[in-house]
């Protein structure tokens, strides 16, 4: 799916970081509404298709932050709680 990113903030910065969440974004949304298996968590009931959509933006937003010289630890904070939940995507 294409994603316009004109005139956008930092446009130059998100036409780099957002493909990659995009891409895991298409595929776990594909899982969930056909009903196959997504990676480690096989077939996605809604609260965890929930939490995983969660968890690729708060991911996105870290790494944004990251170039933009800032951090938000409770958006790190928010995914250390995912992750105790057993929610961890690797994305690279």
């Amino acid at each position: 799916m294409e994603r316009n990113f004109k005139n956008i903030e930092n446009q130059s910065i998100r036409e780099k970081i957002d493909p990659k969440y995009n891409e895991i974004h298409d595929e776990l949304s594909d899982s969930f509404y056909k009903h196959i298996r997504f990676r480690q968590f096989g077939v996605l009931d809604k609260l965890t298709f929930d939490k995983l959509h969660g968890l690729i933006f708060l991911m996105r937003d870290v790494e944004y932050y990251k170039k933009l010289g800032k951090e938000h630890s409770s958006i790190s904070d928010k995914i250390k709680e995912l992750e105790k939940e057993g929610i961890i995507l690797d994305i690279k």
